[in-house]
């Protein structure tokens, strides 16, 4: 005799949107070096590729891991045991764009407009900085316009930029990009953050927080859409994980589609010019646009840290692979260069497939 039946309810069948080539590619270029990278199509939000490096096999734990296995992973000196795509980072020098929008949008910088700036360090005239000071790789320029401030990736320029901006502009303009804003995405992933109080106050931080230091932290999926309003006329795409889902706008015209426009001919000549930081990445078959970054770890300016390297690249010509990707500790591996060859191997491995 039956007292209760129920009819069993086939599940959903779900695709996901996920490469599976291309992840591996992804993982594989890596080198099992600690990091992370998101790779993203630019003008749908679909995600490619979520990578954290180094990993491990799930199917070990599913079948039962020894103590031993288990102890080896979690004492592992590059941590596999970490989500690196959950967590998040200082962006250093790839936030420059971001930036660097915000600032046209607000009407503090313009294309044509230049700053002079002498020396290799910097800090305001009035002394209140005491012995801090921001720093910059080159000193070739002095009369710095934006796109020239990209190509050479000045701190100096960009610190300049952020104290104009002011502490209420900056903030509410990274809002606008969409931090300390959850992200629409079905996997846990922290909010990217502008400081640890979520404020700003004038001075060193802001002028820091300009050029991706401070406080500022970001996930590397977060970074990579925060691109996307370069290739889209100034929207802000939400990423997408699951096939079939429609192209979802998630923050509409945060930048004006001349900005955007402007911002994307300075990421092409970041690796187009001869003195772009991403030069590495030229290739005359694959037009790439890109920013670099060189995120400093370490508790006081002066002090020598570990270093992360960034590299945020699309295909200028065919925008359908944008990759945001962070290796950790590369200050012995010529800092962001290194990764910029990583990304560059992929694209040309993706066109030869």
């Amino acid at each position: 005799m039956t007292v209760a039946e129920s009819k069993p309810k086939n599940g959903e069948t779900i695709t996901l949107t996920i490469d599976a080539k291309l992840q591996k590619t992804i993982y594989e270029n890596m080198k099992r070096r600690a990091g992370t990278a998101a790779a993203i199509h630019p003008l749908t939000g679909e995600i490619l590729a979520l990578v954290s490096s180094p990993s491990f096999n799930p199917n070990e734990f599913v079948l039962g891991i020894s103590a031993e296995e288990y102890k080896k992973l979690e004492n592992n000196p590059l941590k596999p045991l970490i989500n690196r795509f959950a967590a998040t980072y200082a962006p250093g020098s790839a936030i420059k764009p971001i930036i660097g929008a915000i600032g046209l949008e607000k009407g503090i910088i313009t294309p044509e407009q230049t700053k002079t700036i002498v020396e290799k360090k910097w800090q305001p005239k009035d002394g209140s900085w005491g012995n801090y000071f921001v720093t910059r790789v080159s000193d070739r320029l002095q009369n710095v316009n934006l796109q020239n401030a990209l190509i050479y990736s000045d701190n100096i320029y960009f610190a300049m930029a952020g104290l104009d901006l002011g502490p209420n502009k900056l903030k509410e303009g990274l809002h606008s990009f969409g931090f300390g804003e959850k992200l629409p995405f079905p996997y846990p992933i922290p909010s990217s953050q502008i400081s640890n109080t979520g404020e700003l106050k004038t001075g060193p931080q802001l002028a820091d927080t300009a050029y991706g230091q401070g406080q500022m932290q970001m996930s590397i999926l977060h970074l990579a859409a925060a691109y996307t309003p370069f290739v889209n006329n100034g929207d802000l795409l939400q990423p997408i994980l699951e096939k079939g889902q429609q192209k979802t706008v998630w923050k509409q015209q945060i930048i004006s589609a001349k900005t955007a426009n402007i911002i994307a001919e300075g990421l092409k000549q970041i690796v187009a010019n001869p003195n772009g930081t991403a030069h590495g990445a030229y290739m005359k078959d694959i037009i790439l646009a890109g920013k670099t970054g060189t995120a400093e770890l370490k508790d006081k300016k002066g002090e020598k840290g570990k270093e992360n390297g960034l590299f945020v690249a699309y295909n200028a010509d065919h925008p359908d692979l944008l990759i945001a990707m962070l290796i950790e500790d590369v200050q012995n591996d010529h800092g962001s260069k290194y990764v910029v060859n990583i990304v560059k191997n992929i694209f040309q491995t993706v066109k030869s497939h």
